[in-house]
């Protein structure tokens, strides 16, 4: 493990192994500080969290520099590909800047800054300050707080309560808005959620958002080029009657997309991932955060992303699917009387259809031209979106 104080130093704990296989920014705080005293955060796991060890655990301290028997002086290796977060001294600026913030809402901090999560796409912080809980979030190359202002402008009600955002930089600070969906049993709670999206689909100003177009005719076209790169799906971990049963797919989603599109909907600002752990209920109701994937285009996939992921499988054991066996459908027509649209009951099997193979080609775009931190690790999520998707054909 190596811990940095600034640009120029760092020590290596050589006798350091990780206890509990615990991998959590906290866990490693923790542990740290009971090995030296020194309060550090944490810049770089090494590819621990993801299951592999390719590099060393750098920590940055955050007090004085320590001087500790069985600790050598090392160089300062830079990490490759490095976000702010993964720098030294970034911590400190988003802190002071996270302090400067709530003076403006005369709070103050109580105790330190935590980190909740710390990887390559993003970093999340949270603080508790004598208003509450806050906050901070931090994506690399990222949207989300230049969307989110946009969104605070126009529908204010439909987010956590937004402290302040900082689009030059990425940075956002908002109040805990309550418990996740996903753990809510209470089905007017999700009816609300659902109406909170075809709202957002109505108020939002999709030219203002300044997000790139989805267009429902292009889905196809762009299945059709990722389904015929064979060897790039193998090489993805799908199987080559995978691969073929794909290929089978495309006259079918086809079909798909000429039935919503006899509705002739005008393309909307939708939020891109709205499935229910990014949904809150709170003091403000039913609300969406993280719209770092909005973008402009057809409403129904936009619920039928946040149906697909309440009606998989494995969500069999969520409280409102205890409750509700039939919530899917029930939460189908609430968001279409919400949104007006006449007609389209029917619709939601290729709603769902569509927006799986949308998040599948959607992180193969992202995929392709990742760069990460981590020597020979690139995300696997288009051969498990993709699997997702034969799973709803059949």
């Amino acid at each position: 493990m190596l811990v940095r104080h600034g640009e120029a130093h760092a020590v290596t704990l050589g006798s350091w192994a990780p206890e509990n296989q615990e991998f959590t920014p906290a866990a490693l705080r923790r542990q740290v500080l009971h090995l030296t005293g020194i309060d550090t955060i944490l810049l770089h796991d090494g590819g621990l969290s993801l299951g592999i060890h390719a590099g060393p655990v750098v920590m940055e301290s955050l007090g004085a520099w320590p001087s500790l028997p069985g600790w050598q002086l090392d160089e300062v290796c830079a990490v490759p590909n490095a976000r702010p977060w993964q720098r030294a001294g970034w911590f400190a600026e988003v802190r002071a800047w996270m302090d400067a913030v709530l003076a403006q809402h005369n709070e103050t901090r109580l105790g330190e800054v935590e980190q909740v999560s710390t990887y390559d796409f993003a970093c999340v912080l949270r603080a508790a300050t004598s208003g509450g809980v806050v906050y901070f979030k931090a994506v690399y190359r990222g949207r989300e707080a230049a969307v989110t202002r946009e969104v605070l402008l126009r529908w204010p009600a439909g987010l956590p309560e937004i402290l302040a955002t900082d689009p030059a930089r990425g940075w956002l600070l908002s109040r805990d808005g309550g418990r996740r969906l996903h753990e809510e049993a209470n089905f007017e709670i999700w009816v609300e959620a659902a109406e909170g999206l075809a709202r957002a689909h109505r108020i939002l100003d999709a030219p203002a958002l300044g997000c790139p177009v989805v267009a429902l005719q292009e889905l196809p076209v762009q299945a059709d080029a990722l389904f015929r790169d064979a060897e790039g799906l193998r090489d993805a971990g799908l199987s080559a009657e995978q691969v073929t049963q794909l290929v089978r797919l495309l006259p079918r989603l086809e079909q798909a997309r000429r039935r919503l599109a006899v509705l002739k909907l005008e393309l909307t600002a939708c939020h891109g991932d709205a499935h229910p752990m990014n949904a809150l209920y709170g003091p403000r109701g039913a609300v969406w955060f993280d719209w770092n994937e909005a973008h402009v285009g057809h409403p129904l996939l936009d619920a039928g992303w946040f149906l697909a992921w309440l009606m998989h499988p494995a969500r069999h054991t969520l409280p409102v699917r205890q409750a509700y066996p039939d919530s899917g459908l029930a939460l189908w027509r609430a968001f279409l009387q919400a949104s007006r649209i006449r007609g389209a009951e029917y619709l939601l099997g290729d709603a769902v259809l569509l927006a799986v193979l949308m998040r599948a080609l959607r992180f193969h775009e992202h995929a392709r031209v990742f760069a990460g931190t981590v020597p020979g690790w690139r995300p696997q999520g288009v051969s498990y979106f993709l699997r997702w998707l034969l799973r709803e054909a059949s």
